[in-house]
């Protein structure tokens, strides 16, 4: 798996995208999605959808 590209540019990866984890593309996953926003906040468990 590759790191950023270049200048700081996202460099695609065989389908997969290094991102900002508080820009999340619009695309992602909602239980990932609501596990990297409880991490952000520190929390270390996040119930999703239980």
């Amino acid at each position: 798996m590759a790191g950023p590209g270049p200048c700081g540019r996202a460099a695609p990866v065989r389908g997969l995208l290094w991102a900002d984890p508080h820009r999340l593309p619009p695309n992602t996953l909602a239980y990932p999605a609501a596990g990297l926003r409880g991490w952000l906040e520190g929390l270390s468990y996040v119930p999703h959808a239980w």
